[in-house]
C-alpha cells in the first residue's frame, strides 16, 4: 500500500531557498558520526520540514538518527532562541514521558560543525502523519501533553508579531471584520492557566504507525502557555488539509476529553498568528469564516458585510445591545459572589442570548420585550420542573432584575455537565434511549392543572400551519434533496399530505427537546441534562418526541418510548412520521439558508424521517 503524502509537503518553490535541494555536508555528517561513535552509511532527507533542514541518517549498526539544521536565516532572525527553547523542550517532554525524540547531541550556534547553523540530533521515531487522524485519538495525545506539569520549563508564550502593524490582506473581502479583530487580538489577552504547549501542534507533526500515535516532533515554539493557541492552532491546520467538519470533531473531541471551552479570542489569535506572510485565496476565505463567527461569538459588532454564526431565516432581531462587557456588568453589579472576569457567548437563539460566566454559571438573556412574559413564565414552571427532573434540569440559582445596564430581568444557573447531543461524539444509544424515556415520562407526569398558558397561545395553533410554512421554503429545500428523497418528499414539499388528527390526553411537555437541548455526557455517552424549558405547554406528548430525530432513527425513537411511562396512543406512530418529515424538512431549508456546513446533518435526519 502507498504512502500517502506528508501533510506538511511543499511545492520547492514555496520553501526558502536555502531549503531547496538541500544535503548534509561533510562537517556535519563527522559531527554526527563523533556523537553517535560510528561512521553515517546512508541519508535521506525527510518530508514536510518547511522551516529547517531535516535527514534521517543510519549508521553502520542500523541505528537512524535525526539530524535537524537551522539553516533559513529568516526564521531565526525572528525566532533567534528556537534551537536552545527545542533543545530545552525536547529534553523536557523526554523526561516527563511524552513520546518525543531523545536528543543525542547539540551544536547551539554552529561552532562545533564550524558552519555556524543551530544543530541538533536526535533519535528517529518511527512512524508517518495522516492528515485526517482519528480526532479523539489526536485529542487524547494533545491532553497528554497539556496535563504534563510545565513548572521549570523556563520558556512561557508571547504574542508574535505583536511589534509590527498588521493589515487585512491585501484581497481580504471584508477589511472591517480584519481591523476589528486585530483590536480584539491586541486590547487583551484572554485569561489563561499555563500549562505545557506544544505550539505548533498539527497532523503534520503526529506521527502514527499501526494505528497508534508514535511520536510528536518539531519542538522549536514549545512553551509554558494557554490550551486554547494549541487547541486552535490545530483546528486551524485541519480546516487547511481536511476541511471544518474536521477541526470541529477535533474540536469536540476535545471538550469532550477535558471538559476544555476554545474561548473565540484563541480562533482570533490563531488566524493572526499567520502574520504578515502571503495569503492565498483560499486561506482568506477560511480565514475571515473563522473570525466571523469568533467575533460574533464574543458580541463584537463587525459591521455590514461581516460573516456569522449560522442563525434561523426569519429569526425576530433583538431590541436592545448586549455584549460580554455589558453581561459582565449586569452579573457583577448584582450577583456580588460572581466576579464575571471570564464571559463568552454560549448561543444566540431567537428569544435568548446564552453567555457563559466565570466558566461555571450560564445567564439568559431576554433578546426582546416581547419575550420576558416567557422567561416569567418559565422561572414559575422550573419550580415544578427541576424537582422531577432533578440534576438533569437546570435549576435558577440567580434572577437578575431590570437595571440601568440591562433593561429586561434574567436568569442564571449552574452549568450543567456534558455537551449537546449534537456535538457529543460519544453516545450510547441504548442507554440514552432508556435515560430520555424515562425522563420525558417524568416530565410528562407534571400536573397540568396549573400549568399557565403560553404568551402566544399556541395551545390552540394548528399543526396544519407547519404545512403552510413548508410549503413556503419548498424551493429552497428541493435543491438539497438527492432524486430519491425529492420524489419521496415532493407531496409534503407542495403541502398535498394533510396533518393527522390529534388524539389522546394532553399532558405537560417540553416542547423543544432537539439535540442541543439534550446534554450527554461526555465519558459515559447518557444524558447529563435537559435545557431550555422556555416553549413548554400543556400540549400532545408527541411533540417531545420528534426533535429525537436528530440523536437517533426511527429504532432509537421506539426504544425511547419503550422506557416511557405513558400510553402513547394508535395514532401516536402516524403524528411522529407526519411531524418527523415535514419539521425536519423545515428545518433543512433553515440550515441551507444560514448554516450550510450543517447541511449534511440535516440531510441525514430527514433521510431518517423518510425510512420511518
Amino acid at each position: 500500500m502507498a504512502r500517502s503524502p506528508h501533510p506538511n509537503t511543499r511545492p520547492a518553490r514555496d520553501l526558502p531557498p536555502e531549503l531547496r535541494r538541500v544535503s548534509v555536508p561533510p562537517a556535519a555528517r563527522a559531527w554526527v558520526a563523533s556523537a553517535a561513535r560510528e561512521p553515517v552509511v546512508s541519508v535521506q532527507r525527510l518530508a514536510g520540514a518547511s522551516s529547517t533542514a531535516v535527514h534521517r541518517l543510519v549508521t553502520t549498526s542500523g541505528a537512524s538518527l535525526v539530524v535537524r539544521r537551522y539553516l533559513w536565516p529568516g526564521f531565526l532572525a525572528d525566532e533567534p532562541i528556537a534551537p536552545r527553547r527545542e533543545a530545552n523542550a525536547l529534553a523536557f517532554a523526554c523526561s516527563r514521558g511524552l513520546p518525543v525524540p531523545e536528543l543525542a547531541a547539540v551544536d547551539l550556534d554552529g561552532s562545533e560543525i564550524g558552519d555556524g547553523v543551530p544543530t541538533l540530533l536526535m533519535t528517529y521515531l518511527p512512524g508517518w502523519p495522516v492528515a485526517a487522524p482519528d480526532p479523539m485519538a489526536l485529542a487524547e495525545l494533545l491532553a497528554a501533553i497539556h496535563a504534563t506539569d510545565a513548572t521549570g520549563l523556563g520558556h512561557d508564550y508571547f504574542r508574535w508579531f505583536a511589534d509590527i502593524e498588521l493589515s487585512p490582506p491585501r484581497k481580504a473581502t471584508n477589511a472591517r471584520l480584519w481591523s476589528r479583530a486585530f483590536d480584539v487580538w491586541s486590547a487583551e489577552m484572554s485569561d489563561f492557566k499555563p500549562v505545557l504547549i506544544h505550539r505548533d501542534f498539527h497532523p503534520g507533526n503526529v506521527l502514527w504507525r499501526r494505528g497508534r500515535a508514535s511520536g510528536v516532533v518539531d519542538w522549536a515554539n514549545a512553551c509554558r502557555g494557554p490550551i486554547g493557541c494549541d487547541v486552535a492552532h490545530c483546528r486551524n491546520d485541519l480546516i487547511r488539509t481536511t476541511g471544518f467538519d474536521a477541526a470541529d470533531a477535533f474540536e469536540t473531541a476535545y471538550r469532550e476529553l477535558t471538559g476544555f471551552d476554545l474561548d473565540p479570542y484563541w480562533e482570533i489569535a490563531s488566524v493572526i498568528d499567520h502574520g504578515p506572510s502571503p495569503w492565498t485565496s483560499r486561506q482568506i476565505s477560511d480565514a475571515e469564516r473563522r473570525l466571523g463567527r469568533a467575533m460574533a461569538e464574543l458580541g463584537v459588532s463587525v459591521g455590514k458585510g461581516a460573516t456569522s454564526p449560522a442563525r434561523p431565516p426569519g429569526r425576530p432581531s433583538s431590541d436592545r445591545s448586549l455584549s460580554p462587557l455589558v453581561v459582565a456588568s449586569a452579573v457583577a453589579d448584582q450577583f456580588e459572589q460572581i466576579p464575571a472576569r471570564h464571559v463568552r457567548l454560549l448561543g444566540s437563539g431567537w428569544d435568548h442570548d446564552v453567555y457563559l460566566v466565570d466558566r461555571t454559571w450560564v445567564f439568559r438573556f431576554p433578546r426582546r420585550a416581547e419575550q420576558v412574559p416567557w422567561l416569567e413564565r418559565e422561572i414559575a414552571l422550573m419550580t415544578k420542573i427541576s424537582p422531577v427532573l432533578g440534576p438533569l434540569a437546570p435549576r435558577f440559582r440567580w434572577q437578575g432584575a431590570p437595571n440601568a445596564v440591562f433593561p429586561y430581568p434574567f436568569v442564571g444557573y449552574r452549568r450543567l455537565p456534558g455537551g449537546g447531543a449534537d456535538e457529543s461524539r460519544r453516545i450510547d444509544h441504548a442507554g440514552l434511549a432508556r435515560d430520555l424515556g424515562v425522563a420525558i415520562g417524568r416530565l410528562h407526569g407534571i400536573d397540568t392543572a396549573s400549568t399557565a398558558p403560553t404568551p402566544a397561545g399556541w395551545e390552540s395553533q394548528s399543526w396544519q400551519d407547519n404545512n403552510t410554512k413548508l410549503v413556503a421554503v419548498a424551493d429552497v429545500v428541493r435543491s438539497r434533496l438527492p432524486a430519491g428523497l425529492l420524489k419521496q418528499a415532493r407531496p409534503y414539499l407542495e403541502g398535498e399530505v394533510p396533518a393527522p388528527p390529534t388524539d389522546g390526553p394532553l399532558r405537560f411537555i417540553h416542547n423543544d427537546i432537539c439535540p442541543d437541548h439534550v446534554l450527554i455526557d461526555r465519558h459515559s455517552g447518557r444524558l447529563s441534562g435537559l435545557i431550555d424549558f422556555s416553549d413548554s405547554m400543556v400540549g400532545d406528548p408527541v411533540l417531545d418526541f420528534v426533535g429525537l430525530i436528530g440523536i437517533g432513527d426511527r429504532r432509537f425513537i421506539e426504544a425511547v418510548v419503550d422506557n416511557y411511562a405513558h400510553p402513547v396512543g394508535d395514532n401516536f406512530w402516524a403524528k411522529l412520521v407526519w411531524l418527523t418529515r415535514v419539521l425536519s424538512l423545515r428545518w433543512l431549508a433553515d440550515a441551507t439558508v444560514d448554516s450550510p456546513d450543517k447541511v449534511d446533518r440535516h440531510l441525514t435526519w430527514v433521510e431518517r424521517a423518510f425510512d420511518a
